[in-house]
C-alpha cells in the first residue's frame, strides 16, 4: 500500500487557527477533528476544537476536574488571553510508546484538546513545541 502524501507543517485548524507540526506529517480528516501522524517516527497527533465563551473565564479548574485518573506532570500556563493546561499519562498500551500528553489551549473564543502521542521521550519537547504553536492568524497566541 502506498503510504499517504505528507503536508507541511504550518497547517490550518479552524477558524483562522493554525498549528506548526514538527516536520512533515500525514494527515486525515476525523469526525470531530484532524489526525496528523509519522509512522516511521512513531509520532501522532490528534486535535479536535470547540467554541468557548469570555464569559467561562479561565478554564483550568474545569480541565483539572476532567483529566484522566493517574495523570502527571502537569503544566499550567497563562500568557495575556491564553490559557494553556497539560499532563502525562500512561495510557499502558502494548506498543511500546512512551506515556501520553493531553494539552488544552482556550483563547476565550476557540478550545483545543491536543493529545500527543509517540515512542521515544527524546520526542516530547517537539511535542511541547507543538501544543504550545496553536494559534490565531498567522502569530503565536498571547
Amino acid at each position: 500500500m502506498k503510504p499517504p502524501p505528507l503536508v507541511e507543517p504550518d497547517q490550518p485548524l479552524s477558524d483562522g487557527y493554525r498549528i506548526t507540526l514538527p516536520f512533515p506529517m500525514a494527515r486525515r480528516v476525523e469526525d470531530v477533528g484532524l489526525l496528523f501522524w509519522h509512522k516511521p517516527r512513531g509520532l501522532s497527533f490528534y486535535i479536535r476544537w470547540s467554541a468557548c465563551s469570555e464569559d467561562e473565564g479561565d478554564p483550568v479548574e474545569r480541565w483539572r476536574d476532567m483529566r484522566s485518573m493517574g495523570g502527571y506532570d502537569e503544566i499550567t500556563e497563562h500568557a495575556g488571553k491564553v490559557v494553556r493546561y497539560g499532563y502525562r499519562l500512561d495510557t499502558n498500551g502494548d506498543d511500546g510508546g512512551q506515556p501520553a500528553f493531553y494539552g488544552l489551549v482556550a483563547d476565550r473564543t476557540r478550545e483545543f484538546l491536543l493529545g500527543g502521542y509517540f515512542d521515544s521521550e527524546e520526542d516530547f519537547p517537539a511535542v511541547l513545541d507543538t501544543w504550545r504553536s496553536i494559534r490565531a492568524g498567522a502569530s503565536r497566541l498571547n
